[in-house]
């Protein structure tokens, strides 16, 4: 006897119980379905991480990414920094970083900034900031700046000068600062330090 017909015949007899077909459909459905839930289920977390990834990568090339604050770096690598600076009777909006006020017996005539390092003379003006008032009518190319007229003029001796005139309530006259052409200044960022210069009382053209 082969096993089949063995396994028949027990079948009949009620030993073996006989496959139920509805059953087996039954079951096979079920699992389709739990392997296709499991399927949607990795296609979204993978949907979900590749979006998360691409925001990521969005906010840190963003326009704010690594940007540092007060600061801003200009033409030449000077940087400006957002801090009030006080000289003599001068007071500007911004610092120039590295860059620091030298005592001289003369405030109210002439200001000079030097760079924390090198010369510190204030009687010397060779490489560096030199702001006094003006008696001389303004000369050179002028330039038009936030609302006010700036005239630049190359020395031709290492500085340029840039001057304009002073503020309705502030001294009447001009203004004028001398950059050397060599310290890292650019023309932009001398108008941007000179346009926030205000003028106190008690400064003194300078002759000459």
């Amino acid at each position: 006897m082969t096993d089949l017909t063995e396994l028949l015949n027990r079948a009949s007899d009620g030993e073996v119980p006989v496959p139920n077909a509805a059953d087996d459909l039954t079951r096979a459905k079920a699992e389709r379905h739990r392997r296709s839930r499991r399927r949607s289920s990795w296609g979204a977390a993978a949907t979900a991480a590749a979006v998360a990834a691409t925001v990521g990568v969005m906010a840190l090339s963003g326009p704010d990414a690594g940007s540092p604050d007060d600061e801003r770096a200009v033409d030449g690598g000077v940087v400006l920094l957002s801090q009030p600076l006080d000289a003599g009777p001068y007071s500007f909006d911004s610092t120039p970083e590295g860059w620091h006020v030298l005592d001289n017996p003369h405030p109210d005539f002439v200001v000079v900034i030097a760079p924390e390092t090198g010369d510190q003379d204030p009687e010397s003006f060779a490489g560096k900031l030199v702001i006094m008032m003006s008696g001389n009518r303004p000369s050179g190319d002028p330039v038009e700046y936030e609302g006010r007229t700036f005239w630049v003029l190359d020395s031709g001796s290492g500085h340029t000068r840039i001057t304009t005139m002073t503020r309705p309530g502030e001294p009447e006259g001009a203004v004028e600062i001398q950059f050397p052409s060599d310290a890292g200044w650019s023309e932009e960022t001398m108008l941007e330090f000179l346009s926030s210069v205000e003028v106190g009382e008690g400064a003194q053209p300078g002759l000459g």
